[in-house]
């Protein structure tokens, strides 16, 4: 039983005794006669009342601690579950070789559903992986992907890496441009897509990584009902966006659009930890330009550009300070497909909002996140508890459209759990003005 449940019921048990009829004692110890009849009423309204008011007082805050009891209880309890029963641990030695040349792990993100990832590499060596992706059962959705990665060239000197994919994702949201972009005009589109990408990187300096890469893709955008024998989907079923503006009218839209790409990046990671840092910093910086294979109606710029920040402070609790943004300036008279502008909404930008809320050219975004640890086994693997506040904004050119109006906000809290290698488990739920959304992230890369 809740401990604050039986406090309640013993300030009630104890207020009914208060407020229950007694005939006090009066300063004259001569005086054996009962106090006037009304004297003892008086006394007694004035109680019930005070009475009254501490146990409405006591109900009103019992019923808004309720659901934070409710959430932490039920998240205590599964850590305790999954503690007790070592559940991770035997599913990790189930789907792992003791060699180290076979892991399978599942996957779970909210852009991709549900699937799972075998990695297969030499004895003895983390070069030379083969990374075998499958995932969906979520909305209909679909993702397949083959990846060979960090293969030794020149020495060593340089890592290659080779990438393909096929998916499918129907139920995209999308609900116009800008920052004004209304949740009531919510529609979905379906995006089928498949390409390739060569990379080749090196780590010039301690911590420091030159790449460059080049790649293909084709994507074809629908109206869902024309693929899902009129099934619209659950979440905006009468699609209000597509009835006054049509998905063929957007950039992109309804169409076969085939793009060549090529781009660099720098990056830097001087993380004390991959699973749980507690100081250091990250930096991403990446450029990518694209143009159309055989048309020359679309063609664009896009850069991204990412910093963390990790600050100790006490008793292991860590800050992290987040600032983002992502930049698509198309070229002279050429277009940009409206699915790939750049994007608020959903686990890495601003939490509580659906994905693609909004959209625009550029978008930046930040965050705060307080990390408190919950358990450490010698730094080897645990999980901790977060609070966070993301805020950003969508513009068509943010450099010079900035305004603190036009930004979107988020808030919420979350747990996680981490090993060595990464952060592999991620549950987050949101709070913004659309409403309430919970994301549930597992061995996302």
């Amino acid at each position: 039983m809740r401990p604050g449940f039986i406090v309640v019921v013993l300030l009630l048990f104890f207020m009914i005794l208060i407020g229950a009829p007694v005939t006090p004692a009066f300063a004259d110890s001569d005086n054996n006669d009962s106090a006037p009849s009304d004297s003892i009423k008086q006394w007694k309204d004035k109680n019930l009342k005070k009475s009254a008011l501490a146990w409405t007082g006591s109900a009103i805050g019992d019923v808004i601690y309720f659901p934070f009891w409710l959430t932490f209880s039920i998240l205590k309890e599964g850590v305790t579950i999954v503690e007790k029963t070592k559940i991770v641990e035997k599913i990790d030695d189930l789907l792992t070789k003791d060699d180290g040349t076979r892991k399978l792990e599942p996957i779970i993100s909210p852009s991709r559903g549900i699937g799972g990832r075998l990695i297969l590499k030499r004895h003895g060596d983390d070069l030379a992986r083969l990374n075998l992706a499958a995932s969906g059962l979520h909305e209909g959705r679909s993702l397949e992907e083959l990846e060979l990665a960090d293969v030794p060239l020149a020495g060593r000197a340089l890592m290659m890496n080779l990438y393909g994919f096929y998916a499918r994702m129907p139920e995209e949201p999308f609900f116009g441009y800008g920052p004004h972009s209304s949740y009531e005009m919510g529609s979905e589109f379906g995006i089928e897509r498949f390409g390739g990408e060569l990379g080749l990187a090196s780590e010039v300096l301690q911590h420091v990584e030159l790449e460059g890469f080049g790649g293909y893709q084709s994507t074809r955008s629908f109206r869902e009902e024309e693929e899902d024998d009129g099934n619209t989907g659950d979440d905006f079923p009468d699609n209000p966006l597509w009835s006054i503006t049509p998905l063929n009218t957007y950039p992109g839209g309804d169409e076969r659009v085939e793009l060549m790409f090529v781009g660099a990046g720098f990056s830097i990671d001087k993380r004390n930890h991959l699973g749980i840092p507690t100081k250091g910093y990250q930096f991403t910086l990446t450029s990518s330009l694209f143009t159309e294979v055989e048309e020359e109606n679309f063609g664009f710029l896009k850069t991204y550009v990412d910093f963390r920040k990790y600050i100790h402070l006490f008793y292991g609790r860590t800050l992290i300070v987040r600032m983002a943004g992502e930049f698509t300036d198309p070229f002279d008279d050429r277009m940009i497909p409206f699915y790939n502008l750049s994007e608020i909404g959903e686990t890495n930008t601003v939490r509580g909002f659906k994905r693609g809320r909004f959209r625009d050219n550029d978008a930046v975004y930040g965050t705060l996140e307080y990390r408190v640890p919950i358990r450490d086994v010698w730094q080897e693997s645990g999980y901790d508890f977060h609070v966070f506040a993301d805020g950003g904004q969508v513009a068509s050119d943010i450099f010079q459209d900035f305004t603190w109006k036009n930004s979107q906000a988020g808030f919420g809290f979350g747990v996680r759990t981490w090993n060595l290698e990464k952060e592999a488990l991620r549950v987050d739920f949101g709070f913004c003005r659309d409403g309430f959304r919970i994301y549930l992230v597992l061995n996302a890369i």
